[in-house]
């Protein structure tokens, strides 16, 4: 509605003094009010998740033994490109996720700091650029810990870092393969699509 309405009459007040959007936010304020609640506590849920993934990446950087740099036992790159891969991925990826802390902790502040008519879309934005930061951190830590095992565990043979990166590529891809798997083959979802 808002799209087709001429710009002059968004700002153009009734008999009572009230714009538009005033008067559609007192005619579905419950709604909003529950849907402000339901955003807020998606936030507070995720932004628990975030200060568990930057604890871990903090704890992974100062955990890594830095010794023999140089070496050449490692597979794939020198030792040398595993440590900096290692570091940038968990130097980027805390930055990340404290971007997606500081999203969701935007949609967390208090009802009196708020400006008065502030939309529901406005904080679904904000938690879904904090997801996105989020699942961006949560990729570079999967980089981070693979890399950190090829430094700590350098001493086993190659096959078994191959056999670590599929399975976990394995649990990144799961889902949607598990998804059109059962939409293939379980019997009520082809009769819906038919």
């Amino acid at each position: 509605m808002e799209k087709i309405v001429p710009p002059a009459m968004k700002t153009m007040k009734n008999e009572r003094g009230f714009t538009p959007k005033e008067v559609f936010y007192q005619l579905h304020n419950e709604l909003h009010k529950e849907s402000v609640s339901a955003v807020k506590d998606a936030a507070n849920t995720l932004i628990v998740v975030a200060t568990l993934v930057i604890t871990l990446g903090i704890t992974g950087a100062l955990s890594i033994p830095i010794k023999d740099v140089d070496s050449t036992l490692t597979p794939i790159f020198r030792k040398k490109t595993w440590y900096t891969l290692y570091f940038l991925a968990i130097e980027v990826g805390n930055y990340l996720c404290a971007a997606s802390m500081m999203f969701y902790g935007s949609v967390i502040i208090p009802s009196s700091w708020e400006p008065k008519y502030e939309g529901v879309l406005l904080r679904q934005r904000k938690l879904m650029f904090g997801n996105m930061a989020l699942s961006a951190s949560l990729g570079l830590m999967f980089t981070a810990i693979v890399s950190g095992a090829i430094l700590i565990y350098d001493f086993l043979s190659d096959w078994l870092f191959y056999f670590i990166a599929g399975l976990g590529c394995i649990t990144l891809i799961s889902p949607k393969l598990i998804r059109n798997i059962y939409e293939a083959y379980h019997p009520l979802v082809k009769k819906k699509k038919a």
